[in-house]
């Protein structure tokens, strides 16, 4: 049936992915991960240069004060408080927010009640 050889392969590719798999801070469940938190903020780090060069970001100080202030109050009591989080706010109507790996979070002028 199995030579031992298969069995030994397959005892060796399930440790393998036993090793992994990282627990999820959030739901405390297995989690498998592809990439390193380096590879993460690098990748997030280059969606925020292309999202810089593609959208007009809001110059009022007190605003982007006010997000960043909120923003890090959050971040401290998410599962990664020690990420080094960014916080934009993009000059735009819309009310939209979305984040990128690595920590960068963004919101539209919609949102701030700015119009």
């Amino acid at each position: 049936m199995f030579r031992p050889i298969n069995i030994k392969l397959a005892l060796l590719f399930f440790t393998v992915m036993i090793s992994s798999c990282a627990k999820n801070p959030v739901s405390g469940m297995p989690d498998f991960v592809t990439i390193t938190e380096q590879q993460e903020i690098e990748m997030g780090r280059a969606y925020h240069k292309e999202i810089l060069k593609n959208s007009k970001i809001l110059k009022n100080k007190e605003l982007n004060k006010y997000y960043v202030e909120l923003g890090e109050k959050i971040a401290k009591a998410s599962h990664r408080p020690n990420l080094d989080w960014k916080f934009t706010i993009i000059d735009d109507p819309t009310m939209n927010a979305f984040a990128t790996p690595g920590g960068y979070v963004y919101f539209y002028r919609g949102f701030t009640g700015t119009f």
